[in-house]
């Protein structure tokens, strides 16, 4: 049985490049802000909850983003352990209407990220979160049964 390492070094936590206003650069042409909001809480825990087993980052104030391919967040003081956060759509699971979503972290095991808000705005953001999420899920479900079509010369010799 292969153990993971969870002390190692995430590629989404840690990456993300902004701009001196603090907005994230894109990382692809078409990328847009959809929405974003400050003063908002962050808790991603890694892991089965036991202490050896289990990785946990936190910010108690900072800016989430949700583009058309990613989740971004940035805390509003870095340290050396945590300066940045970013998720995208084909990599998380499920989301809770409520307040957390669920991310694949490597083969079977599961990342849950917390985003708490001082506002009014957690409705609005697990909505376009899901909106999002549901969007990227169906275009690559059209994907993968457009891929499994057989050619037009082989159903025309069937």
């Amino acid at each position: 049985m292969s153990e993971i390492n969870f002390r190692k070094n995430y590629t989404f936590i840690n990456n993300t490049i902004f701009t001196d206003n603090d907005i994230p650069l894109p990382v692809n042409i078409d990328e847009e802000i959809l929405y974003f909001t400050k003063n908002v809480t962050f808790y991603l825990q890694i892991g089965n909850g036991a202490p050896a087993l289990t990785v946990r980052y936190s910010s108690y104030n900072g800016t989430v983003y949700i583009t058309n391919y990613r989740v971004i967040y940035k805390p509003k003081i870095s340290t050396k352990f945590f300066d940045s956060f970013f998720i995208t759509f084909d990599r998380i699971i499920s989301v809770d209407d409520d307040y957390s979503f669920d991310i694949a972290i490597e083969e079977s095991y599961v990342g849950s990220v917390y985003i708490g808000f001082e506002e009014s705005h957690k409705s609005v953001f697990y909505k376009v979160l899901k909106s999002m999420v549901n969007e990227f899920t169906s275009k690559e479900d059209t994907q993968d049964s457009e891929d499994t079509l057989p050619l037009y010369c082989e159903a025309i010799k069937k």
